[in-house]
């Protein structure tokens, strides 16, 4: 998210320069950033609940990683299309993070650049220090408590 907004340019220069710097403002629970993804998450779920028959797929990126193949089949079975093994394999093929950066370059949406990251899961673990990983662990806990969404890191 902080690199996202950054890239983005949302904020300008009122914007923190580093993400240890960005970390007290997430965790901040009078702060917008960090309410504004629990809250959202946590209506997600509540909506996916109470409308079992509207048709929704929660796909997790850190599942997509792990098994390509069957996660795009079952992207492929919810929307009720025919997806080939040669299909998936070139879908695996173009939304290979190399390649996006390949295809799109520099090219400016709305004159802000498109941001690419390395594609990795669990990357968190070079950003965040101790400290910080256990105060975001305990405000998690407590602002997710209620959740039965489980998420990989």
């Amino acid at each position: 998210m902080y690199l996202h907004l950054k890239t983005a340019g949302y904020y300008g220069e009122n914007f923190p320069e580093t993400f240890s710097e960005f970390v007290p403002l997430f965790i901040d629970e009078k702060n917008y950033l960090g309410q504004y993804w629990y809250y959202y998450v946590t209506e997600v779920e509540k909506f996916c609940k109470e409308n079992l028959d509207y048709p929704i797929l929660n796909l997790k990126y850190e599942e997509i990683k792990k098994n390509q193949h069957k996660e795009i089949n079952r992207l492929a079975e919810f929307l009720e299309i025919d997806a080939s093994a040669s299909l998936v394999a070139d879908i695996i093929n173009k939304c290979d993070i190399s390649n996006l950066k390949t295809v799109r370059g520099d090219t400016k949406d709305g004159g802000k650049p498109f941001m690419y990251r390395k594609g990795t899961v669990s990357d968190w673990k070079n950003w965040l220090t101790v400290a910080e990983n256990e105060a975001f662990d305990k405000v998690y806990q407590e602002k997710m408590a209620e959740s039965d969404l489980k998420f990989e890191y």
